[in-house]
């Protein structure tokens, strides 16, 4: 690097799982680029045992920690980003509500980060929202093959999953249902998957490179992080 500062970026998540996923990672990757990334979980001074039920915080909680680490850091010009599944996203969100009539998930999900963004017109620069389509769990459905690896006596629950998955245009297309959304088909195919221990493992078995191939708008997410150093 001789001897530049590294970019300093704190990612905002709501779950152990994307905690994991920005430490095991992020950090190692964004590093050759001259980016230091530090993941905080959001309302963890409230409660972090509510993090492992699935607990979803509302944006003013979100809010004000994404506040307190912009006036933390100022002084070093450190940026902020989030990483928040639109599944199940709550509907205090800016541009939440203007956004649900959207067919395209790709213009949602832009339309409610820009939202987010200008909720913080003094740290436009600064302050880069992400939303993620539609859950962390999409990134594991990029690679099936990874999955089967893990757990070797179910390929064919795999195969179907995958089958599943290929019915759409992209792990990020598979949906915000209750039922069908990819944790929830995760969890239905996979007998034995835990979202905390699992999700991280096939995270790095399946790499950064295949991800951003298959995903286009964690693609995005990921360039712009690159791009600060």
């Amino acid at each position: 690097m001789s001897g530049r500062p590294y970019t300093d970026v704190y990612v905002i998540v709501e779950g152990l799982t994307e905690e994991a996923f920005v430490v095991n990672l992020l950090l190692e990757h964004l590093i050759g680029f001259g980016v230091r990334a530090e993941p905080i979980l959001t309302g963890t001074r409230k409660s972090r045992r509510a993090h492992k039920g699935g607990h979803r915080n509302t944006y003013q909680v979100i809010r004000d920690d994404i506040a307190r680490t912009l006036d933390q850091h100022a002084n070093r010009q450190a940026c902020v980003t989030t990483m928040l599944d639109l599944y199940a996203l709550p509907d205090d969100f800016p541009g939440f509500s203007t956004s649900a009539e959207m067919s395209d998930p790709y213009t949602r999900v832009a339309s409610i980060e820009a939202a987010m963004a200008e909720s913080f017109p003094e740290h436009l620069h600064r302050f880069r929202p992400h939303i993620q389509l539609h859950e962390f769990e999409a990134l594991l459905l990029c690679e099936p093959d990874m999955i089967a690896r893990r757990f070797p006596d179910q390929v064919e629950a795999v195969e179907l999953l995958a089958a599943e998955v290929g019915e759409f245009d992209g792990p990020e297309w598979v949906n915000d249902g209750p039922a069908t959304a990819p944790s929830k088909r995760l969890e239905r195919h996979i007998a034995g998957y835990d979202k905390v221990l699992h999700g991280s493992l096939l995270a790095h078995d399946i790499g950064l490179d295949v991800m951003r191939e298959h995903c286009p708008h964690f693609a995005q997410w990921l360039g712009s992080l690159e791009a600060l150093g």
